[in-house]
């Protein structure tokens, strides 16, 4: 028979085992919850209007982005804006197990666009970021950050990376 001690022991070593998946699942339900809510709140909103804070961009690198994004999020149909934080509204970089840089170089692939985080590069952290850093010549000499207006109106400055 197995003393008290050992029985306790193991329960301990179970609920142990059991609290880092706990916590991962109130994560992903709260991630799920927020874009359920964003998704209610950005009712009809697409790609027209995600594409429209991009002048001049590749309209396949565009696409690639906002699809991708898309199928990333845990609500279905969710728009997908300049501005989102790729941390706080997709979960990348937190607990999915995936960084910026390794969505960036997916997202390149799919686009046709060569890509490879290289040693010094900044982390992109908002979807626009993400798509400057797909667009840029060398995302090492230079980032670009955008500051996100109303109306599509955006600013565009860059920033040597010392």
């Amino acid at each position: 028979m197995m003393s008290d001690f050992v029985r306790v022991t193991l329960d301990l070593a179970a609920v142990a085992m059991a609290l880092p998946a706990v916590g991962l699942a109130t994560q992903v339900w709260k991630l799920r919850s927020q874009q359920v809510r964003v998704c209610r709140e950005r009712q009809g909103e697409g790609y027209a209007e995600f594409a429209a804070a991009f002048t001049g961009a590749n309209p396949n690198l565009l696409h690639a982005v906002y699809q991708t994004l898309q199928q990333m999020a845990l609500a279905p149909g969710m728009p997908v804006r300049a501005g989102d934080s790729l941390e706080r509204m997709y979960g990348i970089g937190q607990f999915a197990g995936t960084r910026a840089s390794e969505v960036c170089e997916w997202i390149g692939g799919l686009a046709g666009v060569s890509r490879v985080a290289a040693p010094g590069a900044i982390e992109p952290a908002t979807v626009a970021d993400l798509v400057d850093a797909l667009a840029a010549p060398n995302p090492v000499q230079a980032s670009r950050r955008r500051v996100i207006q109303p109306a599509a109106r955006t600013r565009v400055a860059l920033v040597a990376n010392r």
